[in-house]
């Protein structure tokens, strides 16, 4: 995954710690992640998952179809020593990708460690079910 500096920056340092967990959605342009939209949720507080506000969130990706940027994934914290995508996870990027699958196979779901990592996977969906894989991140200046 290719993403600018300073978008993969905001996101490690702007990301609340669980609880709750918090997240955002990922834009691109030109195979580079350049956007970023944080969100707040939708008012549904769970401490052991992030619930999204998906009307806003959809507004976003509308503004950003103008401008040419390509919505191509949800980032999302994770407590410390969490590395895996769980099983909710799993469930909720398969109904993301069936919905969208005209568009695109792939998303990328990166898990956030605030203020110390990120990790990326990128996830397809085949006639199989989905197919997971730990990308490298990539920095961009």
């Amino acid at each position: 995954m290719k993403i600018k500096k300073s978008v993969y920056n905001h996101i490690l340092n702007d990301t609340f710690s669980p609880p709750p967990e918090s997240g955002g959605i990922l834009g691109k342009s030109s195979e580079v992640i350049s956007e970023y939209y944080p969100d707040r949720g939708c008012g549904e507080h769970s401490i052991s998952h992030y619930v999204p506000d998906i009307a806003k969130l959809n507004h976003v990706i509308e503004i950003w179809q103008k401008k040419e940027i390509c919505f191509c994934g949800i980032y999302h914290s994770h407590y410390e020593g969490d590395t895996r995508l769980s099983k909710g996870d799993k469930s909720y990027i398969e109904r993301i990708l069936r919905k969208i699958h005209m568009h695109t196979d792939t998303l990328y779901f990166p898990l956030v460690f605030p203020r110390n990592e990120i990790i990326c996977y990128s996830v397809a969906l085949t006639s199989q079910g989905l197919i997971i894989c730990k990308e490298e991140i990539i920095l961009i200046d």
